[in-house]
């Protein structure tokens, strides 16, 4: 037993002397790879020292791994922050960024509403090409956007050609598309599915007709209708 402890004791102080225990200041970060850049690690860094220096209950000479991650997810730009100390002793963070869905814009100010529903800065580094929202922005209305996007994002047609979101004080939501001279008016969010599937066929009787119609909006906010307003 002696001869035992002698050797896991002489193991351990043989890994601390060959790996020391590393500093939250070697810290080493990789963004989740395929991810366009809206921060980088300059700022994130900056943001750790700050986070590190004005927490009191930090001790600088013990590294906290979960402690580094509750910092570094503070950055608005993260989603989410992994620390971990590889076998050979490295301090490392893996980083995913927030993933943008669509830029809010109202008068006073702008911000993306990004996968999680939730807001996000934007960023100097690079700007996404996402749908614009505009209209009455409240968290109310930023929940039921999130939403119709959630369904977009699932919704071929959507999908592909959405392009702006107007929201009215009703909660009701007009859609710009890529692909028409029209605005879409949806109404609220009920039926989304029947809603794009009238949209389809008025869009495929439209694409039959020898004399094109000029419409300025679809209305598809009645049952079982699109209404066709020039």
């Amino acid at each position: 037993m002696l001869l035992v402890m002698t050797a896991l004791v002489s193991s351990y102080w043989w890994s601390q002397y060959k790996h020391p225990q590393p500093k939250w200041s070697d810290l080493q970060y990789a963004f989740t790879p395929g991810e366009n850049h809206y921060t980088n690690t300059e700022v994130v860094n900056k943001l750790l020292i700050q986070k590190w220096a004005a927490d009191p209950s930090t001790h600088k000479e013990k590294l906290v791994l979960s402690r580094l991650e509750s910092m570094l997810s503070q950055d608005q730009m993260l989603e989410a922050a992994e620390v971990y100390v590889t076998v050979d002793g490295q301090l490392r963070a893996e980083l995913t960024q927030k993933q943008p869905w669509a830029r809010v814009v109202d008068s006073t100010r702008a911000f993306y509403l990004d996968r999680q529903g939730n807001t996000m800065p934007l960023s100097g580094l690079h700007a996404a090409r996402v749908p614009i929202v505009t209209g009455e922005i409240n968290p109310q209305t930023m929940k039921a956007c999130y939403e119709l996007l959630s369904f977009a994002r699932q919704n071929e047609v959507l999908s592909e050609q959405l392009i702006g979101v107007h929201i009215e004080k009703n909660q009701k939501f007009t859609l710009a598309l890529a692909a028409v001279d029209y605005q879409v008016h949806l109404g609220d969010l009920s039926d989304l599915p029947g809603k794009m599937a009238r949209l389809v066929a008025i869009n495929n009787k439209l694409a039959q007709d020898t004399v094109p119609a000029r419409y300025k909006k679809i209305d598809l906010s009645f049952d079982h209708q699109a209404i066709g307003i020039k």
